[in-house]
C-alpha cells in the first residue's frame, strides 16, 4: 500500500532547470537585479536540498493534497457480503460511487482499496486539547479588578459586574492550535473531526468543530461556534462557592442577559429607552436563552443531570449531557425530551469481577472467613470478643510486671522487646489477609458496570448520544468504544455515534458542508481505509485517511501500533 497510488502521466515543466537557464541567459549583465538573484538561490535550493526537507513532511507518514482520486474497490460494510465499490474523489468531495471492477477514468490517480474496510472519518464530540484560555473573569469595576473587603470596602454604588466564573464571550477558535503529533494520533485513530472547546467554569466559552487535516487553523474551522460548555464548578476562590451559590450566579447572569436583550429589542424598534451597555457577555447570554447555541452541560451523576435538565427548562437553554456517567438511570426523559448526550467514557480503573469463580485452586483462608461471618451467631461473637480483651489485658499486665522486674532497666526491656519481636511477627504471619467482603467487592463492581453500560442503556431507549475523548487520547476513546461492542452495544449505534449521531448533535443545521457520516456522492470525502473493522477487532489500523479531500498515508504497521486502543502518535 505504500506504492499503491498511481498518477497519471503529464508533462511537467523543470521549474528548477528552467530558472538556471534564464539565469544563464542574462549571464552578460554586469550586475544581476535582486529578483533574479533571489530565483537564482531558490533554483539552486530545489536542486541540492532533499525532498523531505522541501516539503517539510516527516518520513513517518505522508499527506496529499486535494486532487482527482480514484479509491478502486473498497469495502463498505464488514463481511463477506458487504457492498464493494469505487469512489471517485474530486474537490474535496465524493463525485462518484461507481462499481468496484469500473474503470478509472482518465486523469484520476488510482489508490488501490484492495478490499479493505472504508468508514466514515469519527467525530471527537468534546475534547480539551489544543485550548488554553485566560483565567475568568473577576470582580468588574472601572479601575480594573477589584478583591473587595466586606469588613472594610463600603461602596457606594453596586460593581458594574460579578462574573466570577462566566466567560461566555470566549471563543476557542481564536486560541486553538494543533500539533503535528496530535493531528496525527486522531488520524491514526480514524477521526476526521473534532469538537476543541475550553473547560472548567461555569460557563467556558464556546467550542469550535474542527477539521483534523493539515492546514491553517482558518482553512479547517467548520463551525466557529458549535456549543457552550458549562459546569458546576469554578476557579478561584470566594463567591460562588457553594452548589446554590453557583445556581443564584448563573442565574443572575440569565436575568442580566434577559434585560439586556429587551433594551436592545425596544432600541432597534426605536422605543424610548436607555442603550443597552456594551457587554459581549451579555450577547452570548441572549443567544442562549434563544435557543441559538447548545450548552454543552458537565454531570456525571444522575443527580446533576436533573438539576441541569429543571436549570435549562427554566432559562429555555438547549442543552446537551457531557460526561454521563449515570445518564443511563435518566434514559427515558432524555429520549422524550430530545436531548442528546456526549459520552465521555470516563469509567475509572475495572474492578475484578467477584462473580467469576477461578477454575481451579483451592479457596483462601479470607474467602471462607467472609463466607462463615455471615453465618456466625452474634452470641458466639460477643463472647469471642470479650474472650480477646481479657487475654489482651493480662497479655497487659504481664508486660508491665516483666518489665518492672527486669533489672537491667531500659536497656533490659529492649533487649526483651528484641527477643519478643520474632514471636510476634510469627503470630502476624499466621494471621490470614484481609479481603473485603463479597458484597463490598460485589457493588464496586455493579457501579462501574452501570457507568460502563449508559450507552448500551440510551441505545434501547433510542436516546442520541455521541463520544468525547476530553482530556484523554483518541487511541483510548476508541479502545473503550470497542469494549462496549463487546459489552453489547449493537456495532451500528456505535458507527453511528462516531459519524453521523455526533455531527447531528454538535452542527445542528449547519451548511452541508459539516460531516454527516455519509458516503453518498457530493458528500465531503473525509473517510478512512482500515485494515480491519476497528470497532470489533482491536489490531485494526488506519491505512489510508482522508479528510475534505486532504490525504494521510499512515506508517508501516509495526509502527503505527503501539498497543491495544492506542497509536504511537498520541501525544498527552
Amino acid at each position: 500500500m505504500q506504492n499503491s497510488i498511481r498518477r497519471p502521466r503529464r508533462p511537467r515543466r523543470p521549474r528548477a532547470l528552467a530558472a538556471l537557464r534564464t539565469a544563464a541567459s542574462h549571464a552578460s549583465r554586469a550586475v544581476l537585479s535582486a529578483r533574479e538573484f533571489a530565483r537564482v538561490l531558490a533554483a539552486f535550493a530545489l536542486l541540492v536540498l532533499p525532498a523531505s526537507a522541501q516539503t517539510g513532511l516527516r518520513p513517518q507518514a505522508a499527506t496529499h493534497a486535494p486532487q482527482n482520486l480514484c479509491v478502486r474497490d473498497v469495502l463498505l460494510a464488514p463481511g463477506d457480503d458487504g457492498e464493494r465499490a469505487t469512489l471517485l474523489l474530486s474537490g474535496g468531495r465524493i463525485e462518484a460511487r461507481l462499481a468496484a471492477d469500473a474503470p478509472t477514468p482518465k486523469g484520476y490517480a488510482v489508490i488501490e482499496g484492495e478490499g479493505r474496510l472504508l468508514l466514515p472519518a469519527f467525530v471527537d464530540a468534546f475534547t480539551t486539547r489544543g485550548v488554553s484560555a485566560p483565567p475568568a473573569s473577576q470582580d468588574r469595576t472601572g479601575d480594573g479588578p477589584h478583591v473587595q473587603d466586606a469588613r472594610a470596602d463600603v461602596l457606594a454604588d453596586m460593581r458594574p459586574a460579578l462574573r466570577r466564573g462566566l466567560r461566555p464571550s470566549f471563543r476557542a477558535v481564536d486560541v486553538a492550535e494543533l500539533s503535528t503529533e496530535h493531528l496525527d494520533a486522531w488520524r491514526a485513530a480514524g477521526f476526521g473531526y473534532a469538537l476543541q472547546s475550553p473547560a472548567g467554569e461555569l460557563l467556558s466559552g464556546r467550542g469550535a468543530l474542527v477539521s483534523l487535516r493539515d492546514g491553517a487553523l482558518r482553512d479547517r474551522v467548520v463551525v466557529a461556534e458549535a456549543a457552550m460548555h458549562a459546569s458546576f464548578s469554578s476557579s478561584g476562590g470566594g463567591y460562588p462557592s457553594t452548589l446554590m451559590g453557583r445556581f443564584a450566579h448563573l442565574r443572575q447572569f440569565a436575568l442580566d442577559a434577559g434585560h439586556w436583550a429587551e433594551l436592545e429589542q425596544r432600541r432597534t424598534e426605536g422605543r424610548p429607552g436607555p442603550r443597552p451597555p456594551y457587554d459581549p457577555d451579555l450577547v452570548v447570554g441572549a443567544e442562549l436563552a434563544r435557543g441559538e447555541l447548545s450548552v454543552l452541560c458537565a454531570a456525571d451523576r444522575a443527580a446533576d443531570v436533573r438539576r441541569w435538565l429543571r436549570f435549562a427548562q427554566e432559562l429555555g437553554w438547549r442543552v446537551v449531557i457531557l460526561g454521563g456517567a449515570e445518564s443511563g438511570e435518566l434514559a427515558p426523559r432524555l429520549a422524550g425530551g430530545s436531548v442528546p448526550v456526549v459520552l465521555t467514557l470516563e469509567w475509572g480503573d475495572e474492578p475484578d469481577d467477584p462473580r467469576k469463580v477461578k477454575p481451579k485452586g483451592k479457596r483462601s483462608a479470607s474467602a471462607k472467613s467472609d463466607d462463615s461471618a455471615g453465618d456466625e451467631d452474634p452470641g458466639e461473637s460477643e463472647e469471642s470478643e470479650d474472650a480477646e480483651e481479657s487475654e489482651d489485658s493480662e497479655d497487659a499486665e504481664d508486660a508491665e510486671d516483666s518489665d518492672a522486674a527486669t533489672p537491667e532497666g531500659e536497656e533490659g526491656a529492649q533487649a526483651a522487646q528484641t527477643s519478643a519481636a520474632p514471636a510476634e511477627d510469627s503470630a502476624e504471619a499466621r494471621l490470614a489477609p484481609y479481603a473485603e467482603p463479597y458484597a463490598v467487592r460485589l457493588d464496586r463492581r455493579l457501579e462501574w458496570e452501570q457507568r460502563r453500560d449508559s450507552a448500551l442503556v440510551l441505545a434501547r431507549a433510542d436516546a442520541p448520544f455521541a463520544f468525547g475523548s476530553a482530556a484523554e487520547s483518541p487511541g483510548e476513546l476508541l479502545g473503550r468504544v470497542r469494549k462496549l461492542v463487546e459489552a453489547g452495544l449493537p456495532r451500528d449505534a456505535a458507527l453511528a455515534a462516531l459519524t453521523r449521531g455526533a455531527a447531528g448533535i454538535l452542527a445542528g443545521n449547519a451548511p452541508g458542508d459539516v460531516p454527516r457520516g455519509s458516503l453518498a456522492a457530493g458528500a465531503p470525502a473525509s473517510f478512512a481505509l482500515w485494515s480491519a473493522d476497528p470497532l470489533t477487532d482491536k489490531k485494526a489500523r488506519v491505512v489510508w485517511m482522508f479528510v475534505e479531500g486532504h490525504g494521510w498515508q499512515a506508517p508501516p504497521a509495526k509502527d503505527a501500533v503501539k498497543k491495544d486502543g492506542e497509536s504511537k502518535g498520541d501525544a498527552r
